[in-house]
């Protein structure tokens, strides 16, 4: 078995500077958009600056003007839908996932080839237990679909045409008891060049050759109701990293973990053991990373190896894009730029 590695490294004046401190905190994002209602879990941003935010209650907002203004590419008839994954695959070409339930009939992919004009669906899927967790492109062509398994299998599917059609992936390890993944920030699949990774809760699959053979690790996240992984992503280096924690915050919990190259040792650090669930983690530049959660944004000033909370707005995901970056969570979007974080 492995070992996890920790490195355990009343006046009114003081209420004055809490909330100067509480103040500023929050000063590096901008509220972008607001209203009451949607629970936003996913973002893709394109070269040229367009914005897509997907959520519940029917949500997929688009904005290309910075966040200034914005529209609802979906109109009544989705109201009853979460919409818990979005992808741009090319100019006014979108792929979005309604996460189930299935036996509800909610679990389908939507595909606009006209910028939210019209839509088709194009996967629907009404068995039993089919929930969706998360869709990611690695082009305009190739894409992955991930839901919850069906007797302890994993539910991957692979596109090779834009997702007007998707293929199972098989020869995955077999799932443990209670193993699956949360539909919390679209951020569960993770590509580069040909390797492909997916979490659960506490381990890492992986393929280095586009889903034809598979590994799984094991990482020193729980395997617990509500605790867990939320999501992966790469630093600079490429090392892999697991943003996770417990979503009811009632316990403290692993909330940040970095692997080395090969993904099966991983280095948590003592600032990482919180309250609350980190749930997505996106690069700012070329040292800095972003992470979002329900426990507010964390800061990153050495590629993931430590973490200083820098906001308490709860959050569900982050993404970034040519030195600026957008978040979402529950009635809100907001923005911030690489100033806004040099700022702190």
């Amino acid at each position: 078995m492995k070992k996890w590695k920790f490195s355990l490294k009343k006046c009114i004046i003081c209420l004055f500077w809490g909330l100067l401190i509480s103040f500023s905190s929050k000063a590096q994002w901008q509220t972008a958009w607001e209203g009451k209602g949607p629970s936003f879990r996913s973002i893709a941003i394109d070269e040229s600056g367009k914005i897509v935010v997907s959520g519940s209650k029917g949500h997929i907002l688009e904005t290309s003007d910075a966040g200034k203004t914005w529209v609802n590419l979906l109109g009544i008839n989705y109201s009853d839908f979460d919409f818990r994954g979005i992808q741009i695959l090319k100019q006014n070409t979108y792929i979005a996932m309604s996460s189930g339930p299935a036996e509800e009939g909610k679990a389908f992919l939507l595909l606009t080839e006209n910028g939210g004009k019209t839509w088709n669906k194009t996967l629907e899927n009404s068995q039993k237990g089919i929930f969706y967790d998360a869709l990611k492109f690695k082009n305009a062509k190739q894409g992955y679909l991930l839901g919850d398994p069906i007797a302890n299998q994993a539910y991957f599917y692979r596109t090779k045409d834009a997702g007007k059609s998707w293929k199972k992936i098989t020869g995955i390890p077999t799932l443990e008891s209670s193993e699956a993944s949360y539909a919390a920030s679209n951020s569960n699949i993770l590509m580069h060049k040909k390797k492909v990774w997916f979490c659960t809760q506490n381990r890492i699959f992986y393929s280095k050759n586009n889903g034809k053979t598979w590994v799984a690790f094991k990482t020193p996240f729980e395997n617990t109701n509500m605790k867990g992984i939320y999501g992966i992503g790469l630093n600079q280096s490429k090392n892999l990293l697991a943003v996770g924690g417990d979503y009811n915050g009632k316990e403290e919990a692993i909330q940040f973990a970095l692997a080395d190259k090969t993904g099966q040792t991983w280095d948590v650090g003592a600032d990482a053991i919180r309250l609350n669930a980190t749930e997505s983690v996106a690069i700012i530049d070329e040292k800095r990373l972003v992470a979002v959660g329900t426990g507010g944004t964390f800061l990153s000033n050495n590629m993931g190896k430590d973490w200083k909370k820098i906001s308490e707005t709860p959050l569900h995901v982050v993404a970034c894009k040519n030195g600026t970056c957008y978040a979402a969570g529950n009635g809100i979007i907001v923005r911030a730029t690489v100033q806004d974080f040099e700022n702190r």
